[in-house]
């Protein structure tokens, strides 16, 4: 308190003159209970000589000093605000970058399940698809005969009238078993008695079972048949081999066929 009254009648003694300080009470104890000490102090400063004009110039240059340092400083504070308002900005950007971060990977993890659920379904469907094996085709073809050949021959049978599992191939002829199970085939053929006819079933390389007819002179037709239930593995191959010189006729009648399907699975 004593320093500030000094400084207070310093400053307005200097700047305006000595009868300014008149309206200080010297005699106002101070806050330790010693006013005397603290006018006599006040009266030694006013007592000092005070210069005659006011120094409004040195004034005005602390206040344009001050005015500019109040100018930077509003500066700053708006910075600081934009400052301020920009983290906030970027923050909310954040957070809304985060929640649909979030909701993304929501999405990801519904379409991962959806998917898992769908690859569930295939492979029921094709559980379910594997049980139902069945085919039934005929040789078919132009000319209705086939054959005779000098050599062993892969007999396809080309009209297809059923192909449930799409197990058998028309193009080659051959069954490929696509479940392990047990199984039944049939085949037949029609053919004039001129020519021999002999068909055999095979399993892989082995054969399963023949039928055929020896030649005759009376011109008469022949028919043969024959049939196995086989236990077959997956991708175990069944075809028919016509033997060399023989051949088989097959009409609009479907004479000639090759019949296959699944009785059980294993």
């Amino acid at each position: 308190m004593k320093g500030t009254l000094i400084l207070v009648s310093l400053l307005v003694s200097w700047v305006c003159g000595p009868a300014a300080t008149a309206v200080l009470d010297p005699d106002v104890p101070s806050e330790d209970g010693h006013g005397t000490e603290n006018s006599n102090e006040i009266q030694n400063y006013s007592n000092q000589s005070a210069p005659e004009v006011c120094q409004l110039s040195t004034c005005e240059l602390l206040l344009r000093a001050l005015g500019t340092m109040q100018g930077r400083m509003r500066a700053m504070e708006t910075r600081l605000e934009a400052s301020d308002t920009k983290a906030v900005a970027m923050e909310t950007k954040a957070v809304a970058m985060e929640t649909k971060a979030v909701a993304m990977e929501t999405r990801l993890e519904a379409s991962e399940t959806k998917a898992v659920a769908m690859e569930s379904e295939i492979e029921q469907l094709k559980r379910a698809n594997a049980d139902k094996v069945a085919f039934s085709a005929s040789v078919g073809g132009d000319e209705y005969q086939t054959g005779p050949y000098n050599v062993r021959t892969h007999l396809k049978y080309k009209n297809v009238l059923t192909n449930l599992g799409n197990a058998y191939n028309p193009s080659t002829g051959v069954f490929v078993a696509p479940v392990r199970g047990m199984y039944y085939f049939y085949f037949c053929y029609h053919a004039g008695q001129q020519n021999r006819g002999a068909l055999s079933l095979h399993k892989n390389d082995q054969i399963i079972a023949t039928t055929s007819h020896r030649t005759a002179e009376s011109g008469m037709t022949e028919n043969g048949s024959s049939g196995a239930a086989l236990q077959l593995e997956v991708d175990d191959h069944v075809y028919v081999i016509l033997h060399g010189n023989s051949w088989v006729w097959d009409g609009s009648y479907h004479e000639t066929m090759l019949t296959g399907f699944l009785v059980t699975r294993l």
